[in-house]
């Protein structure tokens, strides 16, 4: 179960698309930070609680849409580029492998969070 994992994470780390994702993410959280709500920004609002908190929400919702999308493109990616026979043949257990790949988008999430 552990080379499952170890080749799922490698999995995960190569896949250029979850960089460029992670790239968008960090854009995001930083567009929510420093510009979104800096522009029409005013005394009142800035010290209004529940809008910083709308804010921050709005922001984690986001990463956690493209987290997301990095866990489901994990789990498909071998099914678009036909390389899903190679993964289940190496394990000797089809739920060995799907474990291992829920654990991996399990990890990657808390990671991203």
């Amino acid at each position: 179960m552990i080379a499952a994992i170890k080749a799922e994470f490698r999995k995960l780390l190569t896949v250029r698309s979850t960089y460029i994702l992670m790239l968008v993410a960090f854009a995001l959280v930083l567009i929510f930070a420093f510009y979104a709500e800096g522009l029409k920004a005013t005394g009142a609002s800035v010290a209004d609680p529940h809008k910083l908190a709308s804010e921050v929400t709005n922001a984690v919702m986001s990463v956690s849409l493209l987290g997301a999308l990095v866990g489901v493109m994990l789990m498909t990616h071998e099914y678009r580029y036909n390389t899903i026979m190679y993964t289940l043949t190496a394990s000797n257990s089809r739920s060995k492998t799907l474990f291992a790949k829920i654990i991996v988008v399990s990890v990657f999430a808390v990671v991203l969070r």
